[in-house]
């Protein structure tokens, strides 16, 4: 039988490596995909815990799976902020923005982001704030931005000159007085970051007096799980509220869940 199986073989020598090869661009392949999903996955978790590192407990919209995604079912208010600042326990809270946007040219021409996405920030207190700036600073008014380090390479951007931030609301001009960097990294696994004041971020995304997020920290003596307990009865079901180790872990397994196909 062996022999009857070898002889095949040397008679149909080009199917037998056309299969070969078959074989081993198959293997090749899932190994590729499975190194390259473990290489995001374990990239965007370490990004996700500087997001949150400082953060004892973040407070986000709930949300609901809509056809294709996840849609927040009621925003964050200022009354939200207030309940949470009232809260015992609480050292400091901060409401923060960080929404996808369009960033232009003064000429009109997109900003290439090398094909990831753009979002609008929120200038954020010391505490809660995962960029630096390492050229210049971050806006003090309005009409100022910074930007990260990586978008201002791609596009040639520099200190004193303008660009364009779109969003919800009509399109405007902003002088770059900043660049930054993300976790010590260039940008925001790659995405685009145009830092606003609060007023004006909330007003480009369409949502003034509301916020994406909150951000907590413990007073002394506080852990951050006790902190969690604290406030959850005193907020509406229609935000989550986890402690920043938790928030990181929940972002993580969304990306995980979202890449395994």
């Amino acid at each position: 039988m062996l022999a009857l199986v070898l002889r095949g073989f040397l008679q149909r020598k080009l199917r037998v490596l056309l299969t070969a090869i078959a074989i081993a661009l198959g293997v090749a392949l899932m190994a590729g995909t499975y190194v390259l999903t473990d290489t995001i996955n374990q990239s965007f978790a370490s990004i996700f815990q500087s997001a949150n590192k400082g953060h004892d407990v973040v407070i986000t919209p709930t949300q609901s799976l809509g056809r294709q995604t996840r849609v927040q079912t009621s925003p964050i208010t200022e009354e939200t902020l207030a309940r949470v600042r009232a809260t015992s326990g609480v050292a400091e809270a901060a409401g923060s923005i960080f929404t996808p946007a369009t960033f232009l040219r003064t000429s009109g021409s997109r900003l290439t982001t090398g094909g990831a996405p753009a979002f609008v920030a929120s200038l954020t207190p010391p505490r809660f704030n995962s960029f630096r700036a390492v050229k210049g600073r971050f806006p003090a008014i309005a009409d100022e931005l910074a930007i990260d380090e990586a978008t201002a390479e791609r596009a040639n951007l520099k200190l004193g000159e303008q660009m364009v931030v779109a969003g919800s609301a009509p399109a405007k001009r902003y002088t770059i007085v900043g660049i930054t960097q993300f976790g010590g990294g260039q940008s925001f696994g790659g995405a685009g970051a145009a830092i606003l004041t609060l007023a004006e971020a909330q007003r480009v995304v369409g949502s003034p007096g509301r916020f994406d997020q909150i951000d907590v920290a413990a007073a002394a003596g506080v852990t951050p799980a006790q902190l969690r307990d604290r406030i959850r009865p005193v907020l509406p079901s229609t935000v989550e509220v986890r402690t920043g180790t938790e928030q990181a872990n929940k972002e993580t397994s969304d990306l995980e869940s979202n890449l395994s196909f």
